[in-house]
């Protein structure tokens, strides 16, 4: 093994005040709103009667639900 070699893997930050770092905090993180979502995709889900398979497409609509409340 290389003593000078990484075996980590780095990640790209873009400058401060650049576009890229704008988009950046701009995006949404799904992740930190994962029991509001679970919440609006169990909603959908009652709302179409409890009926087998749809939770796939439940989940991402309830992520657009919750992204379009919180623009962040």
């Amino acid at each position: 093994m290389n003593s000078g070699s990484s075996v980590y893997a780095t990640t790209a930050v873009p400058p401060p005040g650049s576009e890229a770092e704008k988009e950046m905090k701009a995006a949404f993180e799904a992740s930190h709103h994962h029991a509001e979502i679970a919440q609006e995709a169990y909603l959908l889900w009652l709302n179409r009667g409890c009926a087998d398979g749809g939770d796939f497409q439940d989940w991402l609509s309830a992520i657009e639900i919750v992204r379009q409340r919180n623009p962040e």
